[in-house]
């Protein structure tokens, strides 16, 4: 927490904000000011997460001073536009990192390091080194029955009818990996339903609201899904359709349901009846069909942190115990080790479903890049950005020379760790143009790479130094045109 408190104490620092009025009348609903950026070094990710708090202050903040802090009644994001209680008295305006998530997923960790349970033992072998943890062999049970994927003949379905008897008999944990339009999505319902059918209760989550309530638009209408969505009803990030499940809404419509049936009986309502009705409409009637609600409710669905707004997850937070038997995490991909602990704690096996080059949306945040700005030096940045390029984007060639032996040994690991095929030309035998046909990445010493000049492809970038005329001329051909 030291490391946290210095970044931000770095961001009010760096990236204090002027602050510019759009509305110079002082109403009851307070000023609008509109925030920016002179020093023209913060980007989007920057102004989002400072929009997201819910006060601000015209000093550096300080955890303990609340004197000066000045309350944020609406946002504007899109503008850059906050609604303040009053106006501050400074040109300059500062804002309090939100750090909730980070803290819940803190206390997720400390909890399974601390207080682990016999079902968090799979867990905690996530932080054993791959020789050391043993993984349980299991028998995949067949299913008869299928409800969804009941159309063999359709492309794929096989291979997704595999995964969910894995993902049914695991007992603990089940991979799904697959690009957009494979069929995740209805993979994901196919073990829903199947484990609904055996009287399992699921846990839903995933990272953002779009893909939780992507898989409850889905499965939410059918008969024997009882689902509930945790949430805030202010929400805006809940598409109206899953809203019409939150728990809040769930209680209000069942409650006057039941009041409404117990009422019409009249005269016919036995004594159990009535006791229920006149529990119903005393101010324990919501708390009591909230407990009815949640506990025959089969389908859980909410954000990995926002999760934890379920009150029966609320009683457990201080020792976790499992109380679902499956936890499916969709668009995992965008899903940390520390934000899967939260919820995971609550629940016996893990279904994990994503696709591996659907990046984090934190890996370009301001705030990574310039935590790690110092890690690496200048040479080590190259490095690492020309892989990732040549892994993310395929279909250019480059050429690498380079004399330092140790820079040439980075090239080739990150190449290797990333599964790059490239050619080596330490590595050649002999002056034969075929190794170089089916290559797009070629790396060895200035000296060698004038030797075989003649067989690179002449379009490709060029990356190092003493690069022969010939390659030189194509390479300012392929820029210029």
């Amino acid at each position: 927490m030291e490391m946290f408190n210095d970044m931000q104490f770095k961001f009010w620092q760096t990236f204090g904000y002027e602050k510019e009025e759009i509305n110079q009348s002082t109403s009851l609903e307070g000023i609008f000011i509109e925030i920016f950026d002179p020093t023209g070094m913060a980007d989007d990710h920057i102004f989002e997460d400072f929009l997201k708090s819910s006060f601000i202050t015209d000093i550096e903040p300080n955890s303990k001073d609340y004197e000066n802090r000045i309350n944020v009644i609406q946002k504007y994001p899109l503008y850059k536009v906050l609604q303040l209680e009053k106006k501050p008295q400074s040109e300059w305006i500062y804002f309090k990192p939100n750090i909730n998530d980070l803290d819940q997923q803190i206390y997720a960790i400390n909890n399974l390091q601390c207080k682990p349970r016999k079902e968090h033992l799979p867990l905690l072998k996530l932080f054993v080194s791959k020789k050391d943890a043993l993984w349980p062999r299991f028998n995949v049970v067949k299913i008869e029955n299928w409800i969804l994927l009941n159309d063999p003949d359709f492309p794929g379905v096989q291979n997704q009818r595999n995964f969910v008897e894995i993902a049914l008999s695991t007992p603990d944990f089940a991979i799904l990996e697959g690009p957009p339009g494979s069929g995740k999505t209805y993979t994901i319902c196919e073990i829903a339903l199947q484990a609904i059918k055996k009287n399992m209760r699921i846990l839903l989550c995933a990272s953002t609201h779009v893909a939780v309530d992507n898989v409850l638009e889905y499965l939410a209408d059918r008969e024997d899904v009882i689902a509930v969505r945790i949430g805030r009803e202010d929400n805006q990030s809940i598409s109206p359709k899953a809203k019409k499940f939150l728990l809040s809404r769930r209680i209000n419509t069942e409650k006057q349901w039941l009041i409404e049936k117990l009422t019409n009986l009249g005269d016919n309502i036995n004594r159990g009846q009535k006791y229920f009705l006149d529990v119903l409409k005393s101010k324990n009637g919501e708390t009591e069909v909230e407990r009815m609600i949640l506990n025959n409710a089969n389908l859980i669905c909410g954000t990995t942190i926002g999760i934890l707004q379920h009150p029966a997850i609320r009683e457990e937070r201080s020792t976790p115990k499992a109380i679902f038997d499956i936890l499916i995490i969709d668009e995992a991909s965008k899903t940390t080790l520390q934000e899967f602990i939260v919820p995971a704690l609550y629940c016996r096996k893990w279904i994990m479903v994503g696709d591996v080059r659907q990046l984090s949306p934190f890996v370009d945040a301001v705030a990574v890049r310039k935590s790690v700005e110092g890690l690496l030096n200048d040479n080590e940045k190259t490095i690492c950005r020309d892989a990732f390029c040549l892994w993310k984007f395929s279909g250019y060639n480059i050429i690498i020379s380079e004399p330092d032996k140790e820079i040439r040994d980075n090239y080739k690991f990150q190449f290797d760790s990333l599964k790059l095929e490239y050619l080596d030309l330490d590595t050649i035998q002999e002056n034969s143009s075929y190794k170089f046909l089916g290559s797009q990445i070629f790396i060895g010493t200035p000296e060698l790479l004038k030797q075989y000049e003649n067989h690179f492809p002449m379009d490709s970038f060029l990356r190092g130094k003493e690069f022969g005329i010939k390659l030189k001329f194509a390479n300012n051909y392929w820029i210029n045109h």
